[in-house]
């Protein structure tokens, strides 16, 4: 587990609850759940060249392309 300071935590919390409310929108749309691991950042620009692997047989969603 990452450790943050109360003040990042803060500063995150709105858009990390806003994206869970999403997912689970996205879950029960489509059938997928998500589990395990997750990085946050409290500067989106830094994600937004993320993409995701899409091999349905390894079962497992893994982001690339960011913190480059």
């Amino acid at each position: 587990m990452a450790y943050h300071s109360d003040e990042f935590y803060d500063k995150t919390q709105p858009n990390f609850l806003t994206f869970m409310d999403k997912l689970e929108k996205l879950s029960r749309k489509y059938g997928v759940v998500v589990y395990g691991h997750f990085d946050i950042t409290d500067n989106p620009k830094e994600f937004k060249n993320v993409v995701y692997d899409r091999d349905i047989s390894s079962s497992d969603i893994n982001p690339k392309g960011y913190w480059d």
